[in-house]
């Protein structure tokens, strides 16, 4: 007697089997999630201030919000290695602190910043800098009353990250940050 339906049956075990045994990503290292947590306090702190002078377009209240949270993030300081920007709904800088050297205004062009203004959620990347060093982005949105206004963009080198929170580059790509 013939099974018609039996290979069928098989196919479906097999893929139940090697979906059990496929390995669970590791818990982040204590050095990660340090990381992630300073990261993601940041990054809601900001949103909620940078929501209101956003949507006015107004750079220097833009400013005012993130120094009144971080007044390190004037100058680049080992305690805030981070550099803050602000970004509107196409991608243009609004702010930034530190102050940019040069002109770098459009980021829309940036991967990052397009999946993260599409998606409406936090995103990473890593980059290089002209003289060779690696950048680390990490974006999350910017909403007032549900609509979209734009992003806050936290950068660092790796450089900084790893004396910071001693976290790696290969740490940082695996990192969930949702």
């Amino acid at each position: 007697m013939k099974l018609p339906f039996l290979p069928g049956v098989l196919a479906f075990l097999l893929g139940l089997t090697l979906l059990a045994c496929q390995a669970q990503a590791p818990p982040p290292s204590p050095e990660a999630a340090a990381f992630k947590r300073d990261v993601q306090e940041i990054l809601t702190r900001l949103g909620p201030a940078l929501a209101a002078p956003l949507a006015q377009d107004d750079a220097q209240a833009v400013q005012q919000a993130i120094l009144s949270l971080y007044p390190q993030a004037g100058q680049e300081t080992d305690e805030f290695p981070f550099r803050v920007g602000v970004v509107d709904q196409t991608g243009i800088l609004v702010a930034a602190l530190p102050p940019p050297a040069g002109k770098a205004d459009d980021f829309s062009q940036y991967t990052v910043v397009r999946e993260a203004l599409k998606s409406r959620r936090w995103g990473k990347a890593r980059l290089f800098a002209p003289d060779g060093s690696t950048l680390w982005v990490i974006v999350a949105p910017v909403a007032a009353q549900r609509q979209l206004q734009g992003l806050v963009v936290l950068r660092l080198t790796a450089a900084q990250a790893k004396q910071k929170w001693g976290i790696s580059e290969q740490e940082f790509l695996q990192l969930n940050l949702d």
